[in-house]
């Protein structure tokens, strides 16, 4: 995985990125209603970073045992401030999720991921790390991820603040660069990999998850009655994003 060095030096910018535009009024409640209520049941966050989503998980969705695991020392490193300066009871793990282990803790009634998969290097990897997901849910959990919609590999426009370029022509396993821009202005850049749904897919049912649905996002009531719906057109037509729930039987 590549993840571990390119957030480590752009952490505290993707931490500050936590109110983007898409972030904000699509990311954020279309997790929230893919996880559901959560009261009482225990969750993993997978790829936490500095802990947006699981503090959704324990806030928004009301899950009890949460545990949030990232691969970069910098982004764990931000989370644990923050749960310092705002106690949530959240506990934040340094691992990597192809290879952690998770045999210290109860087995989770879902574990979630706003973008993990796509940094995989190899569909190797890509299955072993399905696996592991697959043995830390319990029987008839789920798993819940948020991933760059594969449909939609080259992202010219800044309108949503994010573009996203790849060499010609497409192919599986091959280098996606992400930037965020604010006020036309570059921000930060980081790479992930290239993956069809097809391939994701397959990894998934091999691990051994049911029930494959694949979402498509939605806009926040509160984003269109800021921005208005024409400006969420393109959007609708060609999302940015998707969502996966599937379960463990």
């Amino acid at each position: 995985m590549t993840s571990k060095p390119q957030y480590d030096q752009i952490a505290e910018q993707y931490h500050q990125a936590s109110h983007a535009l898409l972030k904000e009024y699509v990311i954020k409640p279309t997790f929230i209603k893919m996880v559901g209520n959560l009261m009482g049941k225990s969750a993993v966050d997978l790829a936490c970073g500095t802990g947006y989503s699981t503090r959704l998980l324990k806030g928004a969705c009301s899950a009890g045992t949460t545990v949030g695991v990232d691969i970069s020392e910098k982004e764990i490193e931000i989370a644990r401030r923050e749960e310092h300066q705002q106690p949530l009871g959240i506990d934040y793990q340094l691992g990597d999720v192809a290879n952690f282990d998770f045999s210290g803790f109860d087995k989770f009634s879902v574990a979630t991921a706003l973008f993990l998969l796509h940094y995989c290097s190899s569909k190797e990897e890509l299955s072993t790390m399905c696996k592991n997901i697959f043995s830390a849910i319990e029987a008839d959990g789920k798993f819940v991820t948020v991933l760059p919609n594969p449909e939609l590999p080259i992202v010219n426009t800044t309108k949503y603040e994010i573009s996203a370029t790849m060499e010609l022509p497409i192919r599986e396993g091959a280098n996606r660069r992400i930037t965020y821009h604010s006020q036309g202005q570059e921000q930060f850049a980081f790479d992930h990999y290239y993956w069809s749904i097809k391939t994701y897919d397959n990894a998934l049912r091999t691990a051994g998850f049911k029930d494959i649905q694949w979402i498509r996002p939605s806009v926040s009531e509160e984003g269109i009655d800021k921005f208005g719906t024409d400006f969420w057109q393109e959007y609708f037509e060609m999302p940015h994003q998707l969502g996966i729930v599937c379960r463990r039987p």
